[in-house]
């Protein structure tokens, strides 16, 4: 069954830089093992808190917390499926297919006071490290253990907006989805509801061209999005990673700046690229976000796909 697992991929990673003299240490915090994910660690550095996972496959970020201010996006996919979020009038019920952290609940709910957020997560270890160490208890948030889908096909309610990640770590970036879970998301989404699916990162959209032919059926609006390369410079999670890999080594870096992809289909007619542009640069005028993509790749790095 496809498990649905909240989880930002950072493959692994060798810290080449010059470190300092006085390098900023690395405090791993609390320990879990785990069937789904293998090992997960909480460690802080250099002010962010990271829920880490580590097995022979690979080491994976699979929440990111800044310390001081928990409702902080830090991750660029999560601050573009918020972006996408706010093009629904009133967001006040979102389900989200995988916990991690609680990195999108925590800045929905700062944003949007009156919300509610149902979460589900499969792996019942990353649940007791989210309620100990990421704050993620709040009366308007539920959290559920189980299989996204078989706990969405339960629910009586429909949804303004329906998170999902397309990555699971055992079997990587899903190429296709079966009709039934499709038809499961469709059925539990509100008439102008949002479904908005985190492909994972890739060179080129291409690669999940096939998704998201998928996703398109049933729905009058969809759009793409291509985040930018992250950049080199700024945090860096490779002292992190490296401290609690799998085998205690570093490794070779694999695809870590590769831009994110995002997809989000609807019903909704405000569900558009200008319409995320606005919200992208008020969003960084009130420093929300801090994300940014030259002006001159906006034609590329969203693109309408309107039926």
């Amino acid at each position: 069954m496809f498990q649905s697992i909240q989880m930002i991929v950072w493959p692994l990673v060798l810290a080449t830089s010059v470190l300092a003299a006085e390098p900023a240490a690395v405090n791993v915090l609390d320990h879990a093992h785990s069937i789904i994910n293998g090992d997960l660690s909480v460690v802080d550095y250099q002010g962010v808190r990271l829920l880490i996972a580590s097995a022979p496959q690979g080491v994976a970020i699979q929440s990111s917390m800044d310390l001081l201010h928990h409702q902080r996006l830090i991750n660029p996919y999560t601050q573009i499926v918020s972006m996408v979020t706010a093009l629904h009038p009133s967001p006040t019920e979102a389900y989200n297919m995988g916990l991690g952290g609680g990195a999108l609940s925590h800045f929905h709910l700062a944003q949007y006071p009156k919300s509610r957020v149902d979460s589900v997560e499969l792996d019942s270890s990353v649940v007791q490290l989210a309620k100990k160490d990421f704050f993620v208890i709040d009366p308007r948030h539920a959290i559920l253990e189980g299989d996204g889908f078989e706990t969405l096909a339960l629910q009586k309610k429909k949804y303004d907006i329906i998170w999902m990640d397309q990555y699971t770590p055992k079997e990587g970036p899903k190429a296709t989805m079966s009709a039934q879970y499709l038809q499961i998301l469709r059925d539990h989404l509100k008439p102008d509801g949002i479904l908005i699916v985190h492909l994972g990162r890739a060179k080129s959209s291409k690669t999940f061209s096939e998704t998201v032919r998928n996703y398109r059926s049933g729905f009058s609006h969809t759009i793409r999005i291509e985040g930018p390369a992250p950049s080199q410079a700024g945090f860096d999670p490779a002292p992190a990673l490296n401290a609690v890999s799998y085998d205690k080594k570093p490794h070779k870096e694999a695809g870590v700046n590769l831009p994110e992809h995002v997809v989000a289909v609807s019903n909704n007619g405000a569900l558009t690229c200008s319409r995320f542009w606005e919200t992208a640069q008020k969003w960084t005028k009130e420093k929300l976000i801090d994300i940014q993509w030259p002006e001159q790749s906006h034609a590329s790095s969203c693109e309408d796909l309107t039926q």
